[in-house]
């Protein structure tokens, strides 16, 4: 058995005893057995960090390994719900006021969706959890539509 020539071909110099050109068999099988444990322990690492990524979110991980782009969200030009309410009333009176617009989806809201107003402020809440905007938001989108309908 060449154990320099194994350890070497492993990569794990650093196993090999230092200063000593002819080390004993004990040293030769003592550099062996570390560096199959160095490997294994380092596979046991992947293999862990692979599952704990696949349990947390098994299509990203994929993606990942295989490079693949995430994708963004909603399709650029797509808007929510909401957006699509706030356009066709401004679509119809450009001029209207931010508390006018409130009021008129509060009247009558897309399919889902409820217009609050109590003491944390005012707020939309969507059909789901997570899907919501808040007063600052909806007047940052109001905004933006009426930029839209004046070019």
């Amino acid at each position: 058995m060449n154990w320099a020539n194994e350890c070497t071909a492993a990569g794990i110099e650093r196993f090999i005893p230092a200063g000593s050109e002819h080390p004993s068999a004990i040293d030769a099988l003592r550099c062996i057995a570390e560096a199959r444990e160095a490997a294994t322990e380092a596979k046991q690492t992947w293999w862990m960090l692979e599952a704990v990524a696949r349990a947390k979110d098994y299509q990203l991980f994929d993606d990942a390994v295989r490079g693949e782009k995430f994708t963004p969200g909603r399709e650029p030009g797509s808007y929510g719900p909401i957006r699509q309410a706030m356009a066709r009333l401004l679509t119809k009176n450009p001029g209207m006021k931010n508390s006018d617009l409130w009021n008129a989806l509060a009247g009558n809201p897309p399919r889902g969706w409820t217009f609050q107003e109590n003491r944390v402020g005012k707020y939309i809440e969507g059909p789901t959890a997570g899907e919501g905007m808040d007063l600052p938001r909806f007047r940052n989108i109001a905004w933006e539509e009426r930029r839209k309908h004046k070019r």
